[in-house]
């Protein structure tokens, strides 16, 4: 399979080792010139980057680039250690017929499967591997369809692609703070086409009603209502 993704034409990137840097120090500007010189080298950079997230930035009066203060990298560490370590509850739901849809889940992904994928696959973001979406649309569907349906039989993922890179988004707050920055994790581009396909098949099967993460749903709003008439059927009972 490493074989095969050199074959394809989009070898993955040598890995690097991750990153523990300490909270960054703001830069300090002598006078308003420096820092007129620093918004242009944010702009030019933001323009090359992103160009459609310059332009939000504009639009709405916010700053170019995030806060330079980060939390300590051993802070953040502990702290999702600790999220990803509790024991989700128990779902003692009902169970339903195991083979229910098991066929269609496992059939051969086809060619169609995967340029509807893709299609839909707007992210340009690159994971460890530096394989992008655009990449992928490069290469002949055969040989795609060839290399993932080769996954679902051997069961596993190449090395080369398993790794994923985590960045923190700033929330509002003290950015020194780790619990104001939101975590998005990014894949292989190979990977996540993967996964979009199986989870469309997936989404056919039954799931739990309140299963909101991971689905095409509204899930805040469908949450806020759900808790919105929890609050309404306490207060007409009488109860706090």
């Amino acid at each position: 399979l490493e074989e095969w993704l050199g074959k394809l034409g989009v070898q993955p990137k040598a890995k690097s080792k991750a990153s523990s840097r300490n909270p960054e120090v703001a830069p300090v500007f002598k006078n308003r010139f420096q820092r007129r010189a620093h918004a242009f080298r944010e702009t030019q950079r933001l323009y090359a980057a992103d160009p459609k997230k310059l332009a939000d930035c504009v639009v709405s009066d916010k700053p170019l680039s995030g806060p330079t203060e980060r939390p300590i990298m051993r802070d953040v560490e502990a702290r999702y250690a600790e999220i990803f370590s509790v024991i989700p509850p128990a779902d003692n739901s009902p169970i339903t017929d195991h083979k229910l849809g098991e066929a269609g889940r496992w059939k051969p992904i086809t060619g169609e499967d995967i340029e509807m994928a893709l299609l839909k696959s707007r992210s340009a973001a690159t994971g460890p591997d530096g394989i992008s979406n655009k990449n992928l649309r490069k290469v002949p569907t055969p040989r795609l369809e060839l290399f993932l349906n080769s996954l679902l039989v051997y069961g596993r993922m190449p090395t080369s692609i398993s790794d994923s890179r985590t960045i923190l988004i700033p929330k509002e707050g003290d950015p020194t703070n780790v619990d104001n920055w939101r975590p998005i994790t990014i894949g292989s581009a190979v990977v996540r086409l993967c996964h979009k396909i199986l989870a469309k098949r997936l989404s056919n099967l039954p799931i739990h009603p309140h299963q909101r993460g991971f689905r095409a749903v509204d899930g805040v709003l469908m949450n806020t209502l759900t808790l919105d008439t929890l609050i309404r059927s306490k207060r007409r009972a009488g109860k706090p």
